[in-house]
């Protein structure tokens, strides 16, 4: 799934709690809510609510120190202006049944009616017909290519929904290492926009050839992947919400097969190192390299994900990936992406209580898809640069405005969470 920032609060109960020191920490079981707010140019203003059951055990037990909680539970209701819904029912347990094993499982409604789809492979690439976005966009809403009352303005979108479940388990094997293990049921149905009517300006027209027809790659006619998971990571970060210091590097292999009940037969592996470096006094660069390989004859729109063992990114472009680009804007089977920020803590209030930090950040990203292995290399990537500000509210949970620039496009997201 997408890095979903924009529904996630990073635990703010739980982490806050731990943030003022274990003394502080509530015992026993207790619940909270949260609405989520956010904004994106992909997806427009997002609306909703969660809520947390936590169950953190009692002062005196080991695992009291050791963990954020005993078991956290979170159900969520999500949707966004721009046709997004992120619904879904998650449960956390570190040390599940008295074990070192923590144990993620989640059961999630996923739908985005505007899901992007600029071609697979190298194809993607290409330049846009006007050199931008936004040009491009307007000669789409204008077109007539069924005649009068027609529109080309959904050429470039199609209504994916993919619900799913997934169970992942985690262990720490020798100080910073730990190993993961999960497996993951997905059921894709994809829905063209052809000779459909839809709102332009506030005008219903119909839709003319959508590039996702046109093209008909593999996946089309949605199905099942199911893949199992496994991986291994190396963390020596001094605070997981907002690291100022260590690395964070983990390689997943993932496996849809048919005889998991998958549709579709493929491997990917994906490769992400993140260094996090002070530089000077409240100045602080982070880093973030990832590759990943697809192999065998994955649907189109498994291409475009990152498989990291914390959780997929979709890209590249968006808020999470290629800042300055629409997401979703290049995919394929090899995917590189590169990232560098430069956070600066310029200020701290404590507000009723609430201790605040504020972070002006900038930052550039680069990035690019290959049809094959064979093709990595140095050229070719698509850049942009941008800058915004965090703000950390108790450490843990980071309200995130971020501002990107690319050749092509501008684009804006207020979320939460660091990107990486």
């Amino acid at each position: 799934m997408r890095a979903v920032a924009a529904v996630l609060f990073l635990g703010l109960l739980p982490a806050a709690g731990l943030a003022a020191g274990v003394e502080g920490k509530r015992e026993g079981r207790y619940l909270t809510g949260l609405p989520l707010v956010n904004f994106t140019s992909d997806t427009g203003v997002g609306y909703g609510a969660r809520v947390y059951v936590n169950d953190n055990g009692r002062r005196g037990d080991a695992r009291f120190d050791a963990a954020p909680y005993l078991a956290q539970v979170w159900v969520q209701y999500f949707a966004t202006t721009g046709g997004w819904s992120y619904h879904g029912l998650h449960a956390d347990l570190p040390f599940a049944g008295g074990t070192p094993w923590r144990v993620r499982t989640e059961f999630i409604y996923d739908r985005n009616t505007d899901q992007h789809y600029f071609g697979a492979g190298e194809t993607s690439l290409a330049r846009l017909p006007g050199g931008t976005y936004a040009r491009y966009r307007a000669a789409l809403d204008a077109a007539e290519p069924l005649g009068p009352g027609s529109t080309s303005s959904r050429a470039l979108s199609y209504d994916l929904e993919r619900p799913h479940a997934c169970l992942q388990l985690e262990r720490r094997v020798a100080g910073p290492v730990s190993v993961m293990a999960g497996f993951t049921a997905e059921r894709s149905t994809v829905r063209t926009y052809d000779s459909r009517t839809v709102r332009v300006n506030g005008v219903g027209r119909v839709q003319g050839p959508t590039r996702l027809a046109t093209d008909a790659p593999r996946g089309i006619a949605g199905g099942w992947t199911n893949p199992v998971r496994a991986g291994v990571a190396v963390d020596t970060r001094d605070y997981e919400p907002a690291p100022r210091t260590g690395w964070f590097a983990d390689l997943t292999a993932e496996a849809s097969l048919p005889a998991l009940g998958s549709d579709y037969r493929f491997t990917r592996q994906t490769l992400t190192v993140r260094r996090y470096q002070p530089v000077v006094r409240n100045l602080v660069a982070a880093v973030r390299g990832s590759c990943a390989l697809l192999q065998g004859d994955p649907p189109f729109y498994a291409l475009s994900t990152l498989g990291c063992m914390d959780g997929r990114v979709e890209g590249l472009g968006g808020g999470w990936s290629l800042r300055g680009y629409k997401e979703n804007r290049f995919t394929g089977p090899v995917t590189a992406l590169a990232d560098i920020e430069l956070r600066y803590d310029a200020a701290s209030a404590v507000i009723a209580g609430q201790h605040f930090l504020v972070t002006p950040v900038v930052f550039g990203d680069a990035g690019r898809v290959w049809d094959r292995a064979a093709g990595l290399g140095l050229s070719g990537y698509r850049t942009d640069v941008g800058g915004g500000v965090r703000i950390a509210w108790n450490r843990a949970t980071i309200v995130n405005a971020t501002w990107g620039r690319s050749a092509e496009d501008t684009n804006l997201f207020i979320d939460f969470g660091h990107q990486f």
